[in-house]
């Protein structure tokens, strides 16, 4: 990770507290941003179990938004914004979610 970050002259676009079994994905639509987040607490090799539920997670995506909304628990969550990114904190995520982000 350490060679990842001195190749990002701008640093990364996402950060997190989140555990290493959440996989994250960015996706962008004109004037949105979606975070697709996916729990794979319950898979190990060739076994399928309950995700174990996690959260609260710290988020931080690069660029300013004004709001961001969990589609699974369907509420807003509230945002504060350092230096070039946006912040916020997901509660609860179980199996998978999707933080839509809207841009100022």
């Amino acid at each position: 990770t350490d060679l990842v970050d001195q190749l990002l002259p701008a640093g990364r676009q996402l950060k997190t507290d989140a555990h290493s079994s959440v996989e994250m994905v960015l996706a962008e639509k004109p004037g949105k941003l979606f975070l697709h987040l996916i729990n794979l607490s319950g898979q190990t090799q060739n076994s399928y179990m309950d995700a174990v539920t996690m959260g609260p997670l710290n988020l931080s995506v690069s660029g300013k938004f004004v709001s961001a909304t969990s589609r699974e628990m369907k509420i807003p969550l509230p945002v504060t914004h350092k230096n070039d990114h946006t912040q916020f904190i997901l509660p609860t995520l179980k199996e998978y979610d999707v933080i839509e982000l809207k841009n100022m």
